[in-house]
């Protein structure tokens, strides 16, 4: 049997993503005044705050979106907060069950390594490289 990672579903407007869980350290919600800000306050941290409504869809900031804190480089030297539309659940998937990305005039393929076709509705669901947010940080 294939192993099984876990990934955090979120949705960004249209979007589904797949953020791998082993680079989620919490999950959090933003009210309106938090989410317009570039840094957010973590553990007694300053973190860059990245709108992945705003990067993909060049959406407004909305109130009561949900946030995550990743530790990027896995080793708890790069934190950064990402604001998505909302958190849905844990999907259990194995590596095989992705496929390759299309190559189509996208301009966010950048930002994904993998697609996941859910069998029983058919979404595409992307897997976010969450390393690329990096350039959206202004530090």
């Amino acid at each position: 049997m294939a192993v099984q990672n876990q990934y955090l579903l979120v949705h960004c407007n249209q979007y589904a993503l797949l953020i791998d869980t082993q680079l989620i350290l919490q999950v959090l919600s933003l009210d309106a005044a938090a989410a317009a800000r570039v840094m957010i306050e973590w553990r007694e941290r300053q973190l860059p705050l990245v709108d992945l409504n705003h990067i993909f869809l060049g959406g407004k900031v909305q109130s009561g979106r949900d946030c995550l804190i990743l530790d990027i480089k896995g080793d708890q030297s790069k934190f950064i907060a990402v604001s998505v539309g909302e958190v849905s659940n844990i999907e259990a998937i194995s590596e095989e069950m992705f496929d390759d990305i299309p190559s189509l005039a996208f301009p966010y393929n950048d930002y994904f390594d993998k697609v996941y076709i859910r069998p029983q509705t058919q979404q595409c669901i992307y897997r976010l490289k969450p390393s690329v947010l990096l350039q959206h940080v202004n530090e």
